[in-house]
């Protein structure tokens, strides 16, 4: 379903963070939509014609389909008239597909699958085990659905696992237009104190209503030469990424879940979480004492645009 917003005004227009020209078109991402859907200074414009929806193939000028169109709504019924509705956490152009192994760590961050796998042997003597495992989602949109954990021999053993960002690696700068601040990278104007060797853009979280967490950098991701371009400095925190320099935890998706004897569970839901570019995931395997040999293995439900 293509969404495209037309500045239909003779001045530059800001919507959602993005900048359009008069007359020109900006289609809307995928993992976009709630943002744009629900904002209000968008919504006001298409009304007074401001902003003008178009599907890809046409302008739509009737203001109520526009913003059916924008939400979502394309108005199918059947043929005794009853509006068709249905719900689906899955984001349209994704396809499910069950998982037990992550993307390959490579420098072009395209790869699928080829990973590692998500399984755990512990032995005794041995330290916990931690694996971190990533997707590439810059050009495959992925969402984490659900899981199948399976564990053979425990004894009130757990996993955590949690979603923390990719660092960026740096080397100590003096003048410079970068600066460390806590755990991430902020612009500043020549008095920065660090130089980016290779910078990892992790994009912020928009939630259901819209609202964007901070990011102090925009950039172009290039799908030719599968690389960041057109860079640029956000110090109002109005940007679409973020640079980490410490290991963060943005997201916990399991929480000291408990293992008893052998067993196999799924933990479904009817939700989807949006699996964030440049992020890692990160599955601590901890052995309750005494020390004893134990398995795990997860499975997880995916949503992704690419499958192969």
């Amino acid at each position: 379903m293509i969404k495209k917003i037309k500045n239909n005004t003779l001045e530059i227009k800001i919507w959602c963070g993005q900048e359009i020209q008069p007359n020109e078109y900006y289609q809307i991402k995928l993992d976009e939509d709630n943002m744009w859907n629900n904002n209000s200074e968008l919504l006001i414009a298409i009304a007074n014609s401001s902003a003008i929806i178009n599907d890809g193939e046409k302008d739509i000028v009737n203001i109520n389909e526009a913003i059916n169109w924008l939400k979502g709504n394309q108005g199918q019924y059947s043929k005794d008239g009853k509006q068709i509705t249905w719900s689906t956490p899955r984001i349209l152009g994704t396809h499910l597909v069950f998982s037990g192994v992550s993307d390959a760590v490579d420098e072009d961050e395209i790869s699928i699958w080829d990973g590692d796998k998500f399984k755990f042997h512990h032995k005794v003597g041995e330290t916990d085990l931690v694996k971190e495992f990533t997707f590439h989602t810059i050009e495959n949109i992925t969402t984490l659905n659900e899981a199948i954990v399976s564990w053979k021999d425990c004894d009130f053993d757990e996993v955590t696992i949690e979603i923390l960002p990719k660092k960026t690696t740096y080397e100590v700068g003096v003048n410079t237009n970068f600066q460390s601040y806590g755990s991430i990278i902020v612009p500043v104007t020549g008095t920065g104190n660090i130089t980016p060797i290779k910078m990892e853009f992790v994009n912020g979280t928009i939630d259901e209503l819209g609202n964007k967490s901070p990011g102090f950098w925009d950039a172009t991701w290039d799908t030719v030469n599968h690389e960041w371009t057109n860079i640029i400095p956000q110090p109002s925190g109005s940007g679409a990424y973020n640079l980490f320099i410490a290991d963060v935890v943005l997201y916990t998706l399991a929480k000291d879940i408990l293992l008893l004897d052998s067993g196999i569970i799924k933990y479904g839901t009817n939700e989807a979480s949006l699996y964030l570019h440049d992020t890692k995931l990160r599955i601590s395997a901890k052995t309750n004492l005494p020390d004893h040999e134990w398995k795990l293995a997860l499975n997880f439900v995916l949503c992704r645009q690419k499958t192969q």
